[in-house]
């Protein structure tokens, strides 16, 4: 067993080959991707995986049109997706939320414009847990009542609570509607509860 920088070091002068990653595989099951979908053998009932990824992706969906649809007012700001992008800056403390705004939004949104900032921060903000939502190990077990799965709900309600409260939309309740759609093998009890008791 080797370390990374032990190969690199190594390998100084000699560059690896091109290498690709061969599609629908899987480092963590050797069913490839099906685990994720319901269909893998190691895991006795799947059946609830398939509807918790189509809620979170409709959500996604409609979390990522209401962020267009708001960023289009947003001053000197051509590009939403390339500042969310960048906003894993912010995440990481490279550098604070004020200095992003001014980045993003130009010369021509100087401190005054608190509105255009503080939209902007709360649309990366509900954009960061909506990414963080589609964490795999979501779906990885057998049961959506573990904690992994609490995690990613948790990811989702952070998100739409943003996007709910700053566009005045009902995300959530749509939100709560499509979990209901699936059960809890071990539990009995419907996505919808999960949810709740997530939070």
């Amino acid at each position: 067993v080797v370390t990374l920088s032990e190969v690199l070091a190594h390998d100084a002068g000699h560059p690896h080959p091109e290498i690709r990653i061969r599609e629908r595989t899987s480092w963590s099951c050797h069913h490839g991707v099906l685990r994720w979908s319901g269909e893998c053998p190691d895991a006795p009932d799947g059946r609830w995986k398939g509807p918790l990824r189509a809620a979170l992706e409709r959500l996604a969906g409609g979390i990522d049109t209401i962020t267009e649809g708001l960023a289009r007012d947003l001053p000197g700001l051509d590009d939403v997706w390339g500042s969310r992008n960048r906003y894993v800056d912010v995440v990481l403390g490279i550098t604070n939320g004020d200095a992003f705004a001014t980045a993003e939004l130009g010369p021509g949104a100087d401190r005054a414009d608190g509105a255009a900032r503080n939209r902007l921060l709360v649309l990366m903000e509900a954009q960061r847990w909506r990414l963080g939502m589609f964490a795999s190990c979501g779906w990885f077990w057998d049961d959506p009542s573990r904690p992994e799965t609490h995690h990613v709900l948790q990811a989702a309600a952070r998100a739409v609570r943003l996007i709910d409260e700053h566009a005045g939309t009902n995300l959530e309740r749509r939100l709560g509607a499509d979990l209901a759609l699936f059960e809890s093998p071990a539990l009995g009890i419907d996505g919808a509860t999960i949810y709740r008791q997530a939070l």
